[in-house]
Formats: C-alpha cells, sequence, structure tokens
C-alpha cells in the first residue's frame, strides 16, 4: 500500500512477487499432504452391524417410551372416567330423581 500510496506503485511487484511464492508454496505442501493423508471411505468408524444393532436399539427404545405414554394416557382417561361415574347406587338414584 505504501508503494502504490507514496512512490507510484514503485518497488510493488517485488511484493507481489513475494506473496504470489509465499502462496504457492503453501499451495504446493497443501497438495503433498493431501496425496500423503490416507483417504477415508467409510463414513461412520464402527462397522454396519453394530451400527444397525445401535439403530435398532433406538427404534425400540422410542417404541417402548411411546408405549409408556399410550399407557399413561389410557390411564388418565380411565381416572377421569371413575371420577365422573356415581360411586354407589344411592347416588345413582338421586342422580336421577
Amino acid at each position: 500500500m505504501r508503494s502504490v500510496l507514496y512512490f507510484g506503485g514503485a518497488g510493488l511487484g517485488t511484493h507481489l512477487i513475494t506473496l504470489s511464492i509465499w502462496a504457492l508454496v503453501c499451495l504446493a505442501l497443501t497438495m503433498v499432504i493431501d496425496h500423503l493423508k490416507p483417504v477415508m471411505t467409510e463414513s461412520h468408524p464402527i462397522s454396519a452391524e453394530e451400527l444397525a444393532a445401535l439403530q435398532g436399539r433406538a427404534l425400540e427404545a422410542k417404541a417402548n417410551e411411546a408405549a409408556l405414554g399410550a399407557n399413561q394416557i389410557d390411564a388418565e382417561a380411565q381416572d377421569l372416567i371413575d371420577a365422573d361415574a356415581p360411586q354407589s347406587i344411592d347416588e345413582k338414584q338421586s342422580i336421577t330423581n
């Protein structure tokens, strides 16, 4: 920036060349490291059988949780029905009279 502002761009070429050389060195280093690094072909480090077993357990746990929730809803509904129903024959007679 100083070369452009104060000296009309004199000496700017050497700075751009230095920057370009560093960029090329970094690019070459990145390419070498990428070439030497082993390629990961699997998306997950565990075996397919183990992954399937884990997913099956997760689905089973969700199904159990849903069943417990349904049982709880059924129990609450039965409690409401029992609370609204007359408790004795005397109550039934007093309601009909």
